[in-house]
C-alpha cells in the first residue's frame, strides 16, 4: 500500500497518452493505403486529362528513326472509334487499360516511311480534340517534320521534349504502376539452386574489381551452361530491385543509359542498330520491314555461323550465308549490344540491365540471344512488356508545367504520384483491335 500513490503517479501519464491517441484516432483517422490509392490515382488521371478541363483523347508521338509510334491516351469515359483502314496499324500488344489510369492507352506503329499515313490518321480521326491543340512530340524524327506537322493538320503548336528525359519519364511511368506482368527476365529449365528467386541475386560487386566470381554469379553461369540448348521462359521481375540498372535502347541505332529514379545520363552508345540490321537485311533478302520480322523468328542463325576450331570457347567468327540470313543479322546486332551492356556494366559497377526499343520488342530469338550473352557474364538481362513505347508515353506527360507543377517541381512530377500507386499491384488488361472499331 505505501507504494501505491507512487504507481499512480508512473500511471497517469500513459493513461493521459492513451486517451490522447484514442481521440486523435477516432476523429481523424490515418488515412488507409486504399485511400492513399484512390487519391494519387485521382491526381494521376486529373494530370493526364490536364485537371479535367478536356476529358478527351490525348495524343503524342515517338518519331524515330525507322518507326514512328504514335501513343493516344482515352479516359474510360469517352467513346473513340479507329477507322477501318487504319486497324492494321493498331498494337494490342503493346495497348493497355488500368483502374489505376481510369482510361486506355493506344498505340499506333508507323514506318518513317509513311509519313502521309500518319498526317491522314490525325486528320480523319479530327486531332486536336484539345482546346490548346498542342501536339506533343519527341525523338530524331520531331525536329525533321516539325514543319510539316504544322502545315498538314490543325494542330496550332508542337511541343518537342527531349528523347532520353521522355524515355525515362515513361519508363518510371510503367514501373511505378507496378502493372503485372510488365518487368520480367528470361530464365531456362536450370537446376533448383538456381531458380531460388534468379531474379532477386544480389551480385557481389567486388566481382569487378578482381574479376573472382562470387557465389551468385558462378549460380548464375552455370545456368547459362545448363540452358544453351533450352527455350527460354518468362519470369516476372520485381521491380524493388530494378533501380539503379542501365537502360539498353535499341532502335535505329544503340543508347546505352544509367538509370536512376531520379535521374537517367547517356554514358555509351552505338551506330549499330535496328536502322543497320533493316538495311543490310534489305539488300540480303530484297524484303520489306513486315516481313523481315516474321523471318526473323522462323529463321536459325546457327545455320551460318563458323566456330573457331583453335578457340576453346565458341566464339564466333562470321555470319552470312532467306530466314536464316536475316536471323543471322539480328543475332550480330543484339550480341553486339549485349557486349556493350556487359562493358558498361563493368565500369559502372551495375549488375542490371533493361533491354527496351523497337528492334527487341517482341521477338523472342533476339530476346534469348540478348540474354544468354547477359548471363555468361553473371548479369541479369531484364526486359519490358511495353518496351517499344516508352518515349511516346514520356511525351505524352510531358514535363508537369500545364498540370501546375513549379520548375522546381518537374523531375518529381511523375515519382510522387507514382509512390502513392506502387504500393500495391495493379491490374491491367490488354486492349484489343475489336474494342476500338
Amino acid at each position: 500500500m505505501i507504494f501505491q500513490p507512487f504507481l499512480i503517479l508512473i500511471i497517469k501519464p500513459f493513461w493521459f497518452l492513451k486517451s490522447f491517441f484514442y481521440y486523435k484516432t477516432k476523429y481523424f483517422p490515418i488515412a488507409s493505403p486504399n485511400l492513399k490509392l484512390k487519391a494519387a490515382s485521382a491526381r494521376l488521371y486529373n494530370q493526364l486529362t490536364e485537371l479535367l478541363i478536356e476529358e478527351c483523347p490525348l495524343v503524342s508521338i515517338d518519331l524515330g528513326g525507322t518507326l514512328m509510334k504514335l501513343c493516344i491516351y482515352i479516359p474510360d469515359k469517352y467513346l473513340f472509334k479507329v477507322q477501318q483502314q487504319f486497324i492494321h496499324l493498331f498494337q494490342p500488344q503493346h495497348s493497355f487499360t488500368s483502374h489505376v489510369i481510369r482510361g486506355k492507352f493506344l498505340f499506333f506503329f508507323f514506318q518513317q516511311t509513311d509519313f502521309n499515313m500518319l498526317i491522314n490518321f490525325l486528320n480523319v480521326h479530327n486531332f486536336p480534340f484539345s482546346y490548346k491543340k498542342e501536339l506533343r512530340c519527341t525523338g530524331g524524327g520531331a525536329v525533321k517534320f516539325r514543319t510539316q506537322l504544322l502545315e498538314r493538320t490543325n494542330f496550332d503548336s508542337i511541343s518537342q521534349f527531349d528523347e532520353i528525359q521522355s524515355l525515362h519519364k515513361g519508363m518510371m511511368f510503367l514501373t511505378g504502376l507496378k502493372l503485372k506482368n510488365e518487368v520480367y527476365t528470361l530464365l531456362g529449365k536450370a537446376p533448383v539452386s538456381c531458380l531460388q528467386q534468379p531474379h532477386r541475386l544480389n551480385f557481389d560487386s567486388r566481382f569487378f574489381e578482381n574479376h573472382q566470381p562470387s557465389d551468385a554469379i558462378q549460380q548464375k553461369i552455370n545456368w547459362f551452361q545448363h540452358s544453351q540448348s533450352a527455350s527460354l521462359s518468362k519470369y516476372v521481375y520485381d521491380v524493388s530491385w530494378l533501380y539503379p540498372c542501365l537502360l539498353v535502347q535499341i532502335g535505329s541505332g544503340i543508347s546505352i543509359l544509367h538509370v536512376t529514379q531520379q535521374n537517367i545520363v547517356r554514358v555509351d552508345g552505338s551506330a549499330l542498330g535496328g536502322g543497320v540490321f533493316l538495311n543490310l537485311a534489305k539488300l540480303l533478302t530484297h524484303c520489306e520491314f513486315d516481313q523481315l520480322l516474321k523471318l526473323e523468328t522462323q529463321g536459325h542463325a546457327s545455320k551460318l555461323q563458323f566456330n573457331g576450331a583453335q578457340f576453346s570457347a565458341p566464339i564466333f567468327q562470321n555470319e552470312f550465308a532467306k530466314a536464316d540470313v536475316v536471323a543471322a543479322l539480328a543475332e550480330m546486332v543484339s550480341e553486339n549490344a549485349a557486349q556493350l551492356a556487359c562493358l558498361n556494366c563493368k565500369i559502372k559497377h551495375l549488375t542490371r540491365v533493361v533491354f527496351a526499343g523497337g528492334f527487341i520488342s517482341n521477338q523472342p530469338v533476339v530476346q534469348e540471344s540478348i540474354q544468354r550473352v547477359l548471363a555468361e557474364n553473371g548479369i541479369d538481362g531484364i526486359f519490358l512488356s511495353h518496351d517499344a513505347v516508352l518515349g511516346s508515353i514520356g511525351a505524352l506527360l510531358g514535363d508537369g508545367v500545364e498540370f501546375g507543377a513549379g520548375n522546381d517541381e518537374i523531375e518529381t512530377f511523375v515519382s510522387e504520384v507514382m509512390r502513392e500507386i506502387a504500393k500495391e499491384e495493379s491490374e491491367v488488361h490488354s486492349v484489343e483491335s475489336w474494342e476500338i472499331q
